[in-house]
């Protein structure tokens, strides 16, 4: 966009730096020869000398081509007039100003189509309420704002002392005194974006003979199996029938992801794998293995893979 930023103090050169690093095509209006020239000297924008509310330096600064302008003057008045000046020199061109004066907030709001104004903005007023919510919520490591005010994006991280480690998403409305959808979840470097009120398993420690599964032992007809997520420190041992999600399947096994240990005991031990054991007709679709290993103590072991061990007549694994 060809965007025109009237005012280069710290408000205007920081946009204006902002924006050409965008791709922008930006020029910057101001009275004060000596910052615009240390600004060309430091960022890829044209600059024009002169009152940015004069129609003869708002036409030499090609406001009959712009998309936007912005007006981030120290003057409320000053940044009014030019985007009224300006837009009635160009009616397609948006138009923003910057408002110190709280007692202006209002009655600009009411008469913003007299002024041909998009939007306004105070910077100090902004910079307040920011600082209020990271007082009032600490923890969070990152936080955003969007949809006018509406909707917050934050990142958390959770440790052990937390309330909501351990806690499947089913439970978070009972903890969290808000409505919030997660996301996302990083743990270890890998990036989970959940979908199911139970999504992760972590640190899991089974041991058995038959069936042995991170999530489920046996899975019968009817009771599919996904977005299950087995990460941290799994441990899983038995004879036959051994997965990190499934030990032994029935039924479609989709979207899920294990790390785990596991360890196939006794001689004749079969039926291993990190993300199912084994299956009977029933697909496996769009599953991970990260990492892991299985390791058979006894002889006459058979059947293990890296995801499944022995797919009965499996209707198709895929993805």
């Amino acid at each position: 966009m060809k965007i025109l930023v009237a005012g280069n103090g710290k408000v205007g050169e920081t946009l204006a730096k902002e924006l050409a690093d965008e791709g922008h095509d930006i020029t910057l209006i101001d009275r004060d020869p000596a910052v615009l020239e240390a600004s060309a000297g430091k960022y890829d924008v044209m600059t024009l000398q002169g009152n940015c509310a004069s129609m003869e330096t708002l036409r030499d600064a090609g406001v009959g081509t712009s998309d936007l302008l912005i007006a981030a003057t120290g003057s409320d008045e000053l940044n009014l007039l030019t985007c009224l000046t300006a837009h009635s020199m160009n009616g397609k061109l948006h138009t923003i100003a910057r408002i110190h004066n709280p007692e202006y907030m209002g009655q600009v709001y009411e008469m913003r189509d007299r002024f041909g104004l998009s939007m306004t903005f105070n910077p100090e007023q902004q910079t307040a309420v920011e600082i209020d919510r990271l007082l009032k919520f600490p923890g969070f490591l990152k936080r955003d704002t969007f949809a006018h005010g509406r909707l917050e994006i934050v990142e958390l991280k959770i440790d052990a002392k937390s309330k909501l480690c351990d806690q499947p998403l089913s439970n978070l409305p009972g903890i969290v005194d808000c409505r919030a959808l997660i996301c996302a979840v990083s743990r270890d470097g890998v990036t989970y974006t959940p979908n199911s009120g139970h999504f992760t398993l972590k640190d899991v420690n089974v041991s058995g003979i038959y069936l042995v599964g991170g999530a489920v032992g046996l899975q019968f007809m009817n009771c599919p199996v996904s977005n299950i997520h087995l990460v941290g420190d799994n441990h899983l041992s038995g004879m036959q029938g051994i997965g990190g999600i499934v030990g032994t399947g029935f039924d479609l096994i989709s979207d899920c992801s294990a790390t785990a240990e596991i360890t196939v005991l006794g001689d004749d031990g079969a039926c291993a794998g990190l993300i199912a054991g084994g299956t009977t007709m029933s697909p496996i679709k769009n599953c991970e293995v990260i990492d892991g290993s299985i390791t058979a103590e006894g002889n006459e072991t058979w059947a293990f893979g890296a995801l499944c061990g022995a797919p009965w007549g499996a209707a198709e694994i895929a993805d």
